[in-house]
């Protein structure tokens, strides 16, 4: 079924409070069995307070739904919460309903979400919504939305080869000089001279009226990482990094060194190449290594930990000053796990 966990956080990383949420809470009261195998949870969104009720609301992608139109469409919940994490209201956007067309049975709506930064005339947030098993190539669609959350506009954009798994993953980076904003595409199935799933980034403008088009594509190779890592499982904005004017981002390869897990700090040019990048992994980029033993200090990373199945920038918790913190997810670490990464300003935790 899936649950999403809300986090009151200390400033040390640590945890002060949680909330789960799942079916039949208060507040999301649902027919029995009605999650059940959606994988609700996957993606997570931070809409902001769109209906002035004081609260926030929170978009959750469930991509194994099922509906009427066909088995694992997907579907995007609408959380209205309030301020001890549980839920006041809810409803779902699905494909296919409230003018949200174009996607087809097994296409797993919901998959990667973020906030678009862009104006919208209808008052309401726009939303990019990943759909991976869209077609034969994977799909990005981007939903604008009004304050009731009913769709009054969507664009859709595929990826380019047979199982690319376009859409895995998405993040808002920002403007590089431009209006509108640029857009982070993970396509984590992508295939480099044989080797399936290494995956690639994609970057893609979006203009004021929200129209998309292909900018850059960061890839393994550009990067010095090894092929079969899934690169692209997760994405985040870390704004400018750099102070170079030009946004920057994480990136997550979780299959990369046999399920370990590495995510890379990508510093971009105007143009979306990467200048250079950072690895973050046991014993590089400031993580701690393994023992003698085989033992990683302080439980640190197993091996098929999958170590940058997520990625999120969570802002300067520490409150050091020195750039951001990163929340890295690690969904095979025994039961799964969150890794809190204090950064310093050399982009190292």
């Amino acid at each position: 079924a899936g649950a999403v966990w809300i986090l009151f956080m200390a400033a040390d990383g640590g945890v002060q409070d949680t909330v789960m949420i799942t079916e039949n809470m208060a507040g999301f009261e649902l027919l029995d069995g009605e999650l059940q195998g959606d994988q609700f949870g996957t993606a997570l969104a931070n809409l902001g307070d769109v209906d002035g009720d004081g609260n926030l609301e929170l978009a959750v992608g469930a991509p194994f739904s099922d509906n009427t139109e066909g088995d694992d469409l997907g579907t995007v919940w609408i959380l209205d919460l309030n301020a001890e994490g549980g839920v006041e209201s809810h409803l779902t956007l699905k494909p296919f309903k409230s003018g949200t067309p174009g996607l087809d049975e097994g296409a797993q709506f919901g998959s990667a979400l973020t906030v678009v930064a862009i104006d919208n005339p209808s008052g309401g947030p726009v939303l990019a919504v990943g759909a991976p098993e869209a077609g034969t190539t994977g799909a990005l669609m981007l939903l604008m939305l009004n304050p009731a959350f009913v769709t009054h506009d969507n664009t859709l954009i595929e990826g380019t080869a047979i199982e690319d798994r376009y859409g895995s993953s998405v993040a808002d980076l920002g403007s590089f000089g431009d209006d509108g904003t640029v857009l982070a595409v993970g396509a984590e199935g992508v295939a480099v001279g044989g080797d399936y799933q290494t995956g690639n980034v994609l970057l893609v403008d979006v203009d004021p009226s929200g129209s998309l088009t292909p900018k850059s594509t960061l890839n393994t190779n550009s990067l010095s990482l090894a092929s079969g890592g899934q690169f692209g499982a997760a994405v985040a904005a870390l704004g400018d990094l750099n102070a170079d004017g030009v946004p920057d981002l994480a990136a997550g390869a979780p299959g990369s060194f046999d399920d370990v897990g590495i995510i890379l700090i990508i510093f971009l040019d105007e143009n979306g190449a990467a200048e250079s990048s950072k690895h973050l992994y046991k014993g590089e980029g400031g993580l701690p290594a393994w023992d003698g033993d085989g033992v990683a200090p302080l439980g640190w990373l197993e091996n098929v930990g999958q170590f940058g199945s997520s990625i999120a920038n969570i802002g300067d918790q520490g409150g050091s000053g020195d750039v951001i913190d990163l929340a890295v997810g690690a969904n095979l670490f025994g039961d799964g796990a969150v890794w809190f990464l204090h950064m310093a300003n050399t982009c190292e935790p």
